[in-house]
Protein backbone atom coordinates (compact mmCIF):
# COMPACT_ATOMS: atom_id res chain seq x y z
CA UNK A 1 0.00 0.00 0.00
CA UNK A 2 0.93 3.55 -0.42
CA UNK A 3 2.17 5.55 2.44
CA UNK A 4 0.25 8.64 3.32
CA UNK A 5 1.94 11.89 2.18
CA UNK A 6 3.21 13.87 5.06
CA UNK A 7 3.11 17.68 5.33
CA UNK A 8 6.85 17.94 4.66
CA UNK A 9 6.59 15.76 1.62
CA UNK A 10 3.69 17.75 0.22
CA UNK A 11 5.64 20.98 0.79
CA UNK A 12 8.50 19.48 -1.06
CA UNK A 13 6.22 18.48 -3.94
CA UNK A 14 4.68 21.95 -4.07
CA UNK A 15 8.13 23.55 -4.02
CA UNK A 16 9.32 21.21 -6.75
CA UNK A 17 6.23 22.00 -8.85
CA UNK A 18 6.63 25.75 -8.38
CA UNK A 19 10.30 25.43 -9.12
CA UNK A 20 9.63 23.47 -12.32
CA UNK A 21 6.95 25.96 -13.36
CA UNK A 22 9.37 28.82 -12.66
CA UNK A 23 12.01 27.03 -14.72
CA UNK A 24 9.59 26.53 -17.58
CA UNK A 25 8.46 30.18 -17.34
CA UNK A 26 12.09 31.34 -17.32
CA UNK A 27 12.87 29.17 -20.34
CA UNK A 28 9.87 30.58 -22.21
CA UNK A 29 10.85 34.12 -21.25
CA UNK A 30 14.43 33.44 -22.33
CA UNK A 31 13.29 31.99 -25.67
CA UNK A 32 10.95 34.92 -26.36
CA UNK A 33 13.60 37.40 -25.30
CA UNK A 34 16.18 35.59 -27.39
CA UNK A 35 13.91 35.84 -30.41
CA UNK A 36 13.49 39.57 -29.80
CA UNK A 37 17.24 40.02 -29.37
CA UNK A 38 17.88 37.99 -32.52
CA UNK A 39 15.44 40.14 -34.48
CA UNK A 40 16.99 43.29 -33.01
CA UNK A 41 20.46 42.06 -33.92
CA UNK A 42 19.26 41.21 -37.43
CA UNK A 43 17.71 44.67 -37.73
CA UNK A 44 20.96 46.29 -36.56
CA UNK A 45 22.97 44.12 -38.94
CA UNK A 46 20.64 44.99 -41.80
CA UNK A 47 20.79 48.71 -40.97
CA UNK A 48 24.58 48.55 -40.75
CA UNK A 49 24.78 46.70 -44.04
CA UNK A 50 22.47 49.18 -45.74
CA UNK A 51 24.52 52.09 -44.38
CA UNK A 52 27.77 50.50 -45.56
CA UNK A 53 26.31 49.81 -49.01
CA UNK A 54 25.03 53.39 -49.27
CA UNK A 55 28.46 54.75 -48.30
CA UNK A 56 30.17 52.39 -50.74
CA UNK A 57 27.74 53.38 -53.51
CA UNK A 58 28.37 57.07 -52.85
CA UNK A 59 32.13 56.47 -52.90
CA UNK A 60 31.85 54.61 -56.20
CA UNK A 61 29.73 57.40 -57.68
CA UNK A 62 32.32 59.98 -56.57
CA UNK A 63 35.09 57.90 -58.12
CA UNK A 64 33.12 57.60 -61.34
CA UNK A 65 32.54 61.37 -61.47
CA UNK A 66 36.28 61.94 -60.92
CA UNK A 67 37.17 59.39 -63.59
CA UNK A 68 34.72 60.98 -66.05
CA UNK A 69 36.12 64.46 -65.32
CA UNK A 70 39.68 63.21 -65.85
CA UNK A 71 38.64 61.42 -69.05
CA UNK A 72 36.90 64.54 -70.38
CA UNK A 73 39.95 66.68 -69.59
CA UNK A 74 42.22 64.13 -71.28
CA UNK A 75 40.04 64.03 -74.39
CA UNK A 76 39.88 67.83 -74.54
CA UNK A 77 43.67 67.97 -74.31
CA UNK A 78 44.01 65.43 -77.13
CA UNK A 79 41.57 67.37 -79.32
CA UNK A 80 43.48 70.61 -78.65
CA UNK A 81 46.83 68.95 -79.43
CA UNK A 82 45.44 67.45 -82.64
CA UNK A 83 44.18 70.88 -83.73
CA UNK A 84 47.61 72.35 -82.99
CA UNK A 85 49.28 69.55 -84.96
CA UNK A 86 46.90 70.11 -87.88
CA UNK A 87 47.83 73.80 -87.92
CA UNK A 88 51.52 72.95 -87.72
CA UNK A 89 51.25 70.38 -90.53
CA UNK A 90 49.36 72.85 -92.71
CA UNK A 91 52.07 75.45 -92.12
CA UNK A 92 54.80 72.93 -92.95
CA UNK A 93 52.97 71.83 -96.09
CA UNK A 94 52.73 75.44 -97.23
CA UNK A 95 56.41 75.97 -96.45
CA UNK A 96 57.41 72.84 -98.37
CA UNK A 97 55.28 73.94 -101.32
CA UNK A 98 57.00 77.35 -101.34
CA UNK A 99 60.42 75.66 -101.21
CA UNK A 100 59.44 73.25 -103.96
CA UNK A 101 58.29 75.99 -106.32
CA UNK A 102 61.15 78.31 -105.41
CA UNK A 103 63.67 75.55 -106.00
CA UNK A 104 62.12 74.73 -109.37
CA UNK A 105 62.22 78.37 -110.44
CA UNK A 106 65.83 78.82 -109.31
CA UNK A 107 66.87 75.57 -110.94
CA UNK A 108 65.19 76.57 -114.21
CA UNK A 109 67.03 79.90 -114.10
CA UNK A 110 70.41 78.25 -113.44
CA UNK A 111 69.78 75.54 -116.07
CA UNK A 112 69.02 78.32 -118.61
CA UNK A 113 72.61 79.60 -118.32
CA UNK A 114 74.24 76.18 -118.83
CA UNK A 115 71.76 73.58 -120.14
CA UNK A 116 74.51 71.04 -120.97
CA UNK A 117 76.01 70.84 -117.45
CA UNK A 118 76.01 67.14 -116.28
CA UNK A 119 75.80 68.17 -112.64
CA UNK A 120 72.65 70.18 -113.34
CA UNK A 121 71.20 67.14 -115.15
CA UNK A 122 71.80 64.98 -112.06
CA UNK A 123 70.27 67.63 -109.79
CA UNK A 124 67.29 67.83 -112.16
CA UNK A 125 66.72 64.08 -111.86
CA UNK A 126 67.09 64.24 -108.07
CA UNK A 127 64.74 67.18 -107.66
CA UNK A 128 62.30 65.78 -110.22
CA UNK A 129 61.87 62.56 -108.25
CA UNK A 130 61.70 64.31 -104.86
CA UNK A 131 59.56 67.29 -105.88
CA UNK A 132 57.78 66.71 -109.18
CA UNK A 133 56.66 69.91 -110.86
CA UNK A 134 54.30 70.11 -113.77
CA UNK A 135 55.43 73.11 -115.86
CA UNK A 136 51.91 74.39 -116.60
CA UNK A 137 50.99 74.35 -112.90
CA UNK A 138 54.14 76.20 -111.85
CA UNK A 139 52.79 79.66 -112.76
CA UNK A 140 49.44 79.08 -111.07
CA UNK A 141 51.01 77.57 -107.96
CA UNK A 142 53.51 80.42 -107.76
CA UNK A 143 50.73 83.02 -108.08
CA UNK A 144 48.69 81.28 -105.36
CA UNK A 145 51.66 81.17 -103.00
CA UNK A 146 52.56 84.79 -103.64
CA UNK A 147 49.00 85.81 -102.73
CA UNK A 148 49.30 83.95 -99.40
CA UNK A 149 52.46 85.81 -98.36
CA UNK A 150 51.56 88.93 -96.34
Amino acid sequence: MTDPVSGGDSGWLVAAGVSIMGLIGGAITWLVGRKDRTETRKDRTEATRVAKLAAWHEELMARERLLNANQDAFQARIVRQLAEQDEKILGLENEVERHRIGTAVLFARVAHYDPEDPLLAQVSKLLGSAMPIIPGDLDHAMDDLLRQIP
